[in-house]
């Protein structure tokens, strides 16, 4: 394993910290939040981190949170579909897992890590057609995404109409602004670009 290029969401075990997951990059060194022992500054040569490998490993790239996963689909979908059906009546927030990262590395830096718990969702929002839309748009793709409802789609399990998370507060308490669900896509597509 190269040490020194691996990227946030990478989960780690270190032989003394226990299990952890990258959730920042500097240049000699990683911020790794440890499951018993917080956020720590490890230099990236440290020889007592380890990579944790899945056992299940496939061709395709490893993400870390459902958008990651969404948007994988919707990519392979549109790459062998003629067109794409996609709900258009259920309503959230897409947020990356290195959005999250970042914003609780950034919280945790400045406040200390006693701060309690919070919603944290990217700014704006898009119904899952909205957001396939800008996937398929954003891959420079040109598969036809048409919108239908949700009584169209056979879901086993019946899906919130609206399912956003109030982040006011965070935003309140945290100073500032969150990130735009279309920004952390567009983040996201490139770092599929660099490692295809």
């Amino acid at each position: 394993m190269d040490q020194t290029t691996l990227g946030i969401g990478t989960r780690l075990q270190h032989t003394h910290y226990g299990p952890g997951v990258i959730v920042g990059i500097r240049y000699a060194t990683y911020l790794i939040s440890f499951i018993n022992h917080g956020i720590k500054e490890i230099d990236k040569t440290d020889e007592k981190l380890d990579e944790i490998i899945p056992e299940n490993i496939t061709a395709e790239i490893e993400t870390h949170s459902d958008v990651e996963k969404s948007l994988l689909k919707i990519l392979r979908l549109a790459g062998r579909n003629k067109e794409l059906r996609v709900v258009n009546d259920q309503i959230g927030a897409p947020t990356t897992a290195a959005m999250v990262a970042e914003e609780t590395v950034r919280v945790l830096t400045r406040y200390g890590d006693s701060v309690g718990l919070y919603h944290l969702t990217a700014s704006g929002e898009a119904s899952w057609y909205t957001f396939a839309q800008a996937i398929v748009r954003g891959a420079g793709l040109s598969t036809p995404v048409v919108p239908i409802s949700s009584a169209e789609y056979p879901a086993a399990a019946r899906r919130p109409a609206y399912s956003k998370l109030d982040s006011t507060r965070f935003i309140r308490d945290f100073d500032g602004a969150l990130p735009s669900w279309e920004a952390g896509l567009a983040a996201t597509l490139d770092n599929l670009r660099g490692q295809t």
